[in-house]
């Protein structure tokens, strides 16, 4: 009677210590900074209306996203939001295949998310409006992400 007791109080705490273990692992699962978007996929797309969630609060935030090119290259996109406006360059300096390397620097009062169904599945259009800069633009879209 004692041994089974005993017995089954082993078997409870190591199911017990393996599931903390677990929960643990995956509360604190390494998925890089939160601030730079590689995969332009759903999690990007999450981050990023965090970031146009904030900007139409008021507040600071900051992201990089870093596009490949279809050779390889990269083009690295920051924007800043002030709160009263979103700052966003466009960097193709690195991109030995670029018809311009050089940097864009725009400023703009206005960002929003469009979703549209496509065959491929949904896409989130990153859209900004109202810029000035390097050129004016009235509204663009300039990410797409895909999920």
């Amino acid at each position: 009677m004692i041994n089974q007791l005993k017995t089954k109080i082993v078997m409870v705490s190591i199911t017990l210590v393996v599931v903390i273990a677990f929960l643990f692992s995956m509360n604190f699962k390494s998925k890089g900074p939160d601030n730079v978007l590689i995969n332009l996929d759903r999690s990007d797309l999450i981050r990023m209306k965090k970031f146009v969630s904030r900007f139409n609060e008021g507040k600071f935030d900051y992201l990089i996203a870093v596009v490949p090119t279809i050779e390889g290259s990269y083009i690295f996109y920051d924007f800043i939001s002030t709160g009263s406006e979103v700052t966003f360059s466009i960097d193709s300096s690195r991109d030995p295949y670029s018809v311009d390397n050089v940097i864009k620097k725009y400023q703009c009062k206005g960002i929003s998310i469009s979703h549209k169904v496509e065959m491929e599945g949904i896409s989130g259009l990153l859209e900004v409006s109202d810029c000035t800069g390097d050129q004016t633009i009235k509204k663009a879209g300039i990410l797409t992400f895909r999920y």
